[in-house]
């Protein structure tokens, strides 16, 4: 039988990896936005960022296997890899597709 201070313990982690889990989803909402953003703005992305999208897709799914008994974590992984992976594949299209110019021309000609 679990004691009142492990049950305090258990509480305070759980409650600890849900807050980490909105972070987790605030940042994935982020990269979304930011992605779409350069899309509508027609500004390429960096090589930096393209790279790091793609880092952290190879990331989650590499690391899955570990996860795949964890019900939960299978769910946030497996959303981390779709979002990450969108993410991604715009960055690759705002660094490829004709009229996509980088950021810092589009703040030269502004000025």
């Amino acid at each position: 039988m679990d004691t009142a201070k492990d049950l305090k313990q258990k509480r305070l982690t759980s409650v600890l990896f849900q807050v980490g889990s909105v972070i987790a989803y605030a940042a994935i909402a982020n990269f979304v936005i930011h992605a779409i953003t350069l899309v509508k703005l027609k500004v390429a992305a960096e090589l930096s960022i393209t790279l790091y999208a793609l880092g952290f897709c190879v990331q989650q799914l590499l690391q899955l296997a570990y996860k795949w008994d964890k019900f939960w974590l299978r769910i946030q992984s497996s959303i981390a890899i779709l979002a990450y992976g969108f993410v991604f594949g715009l960055y690759v299209y705002t660094r490829l597709a004709p009229g996509f110019k980088p950021i810092s021309e589009h703040l030269s000609a502004g000025g």
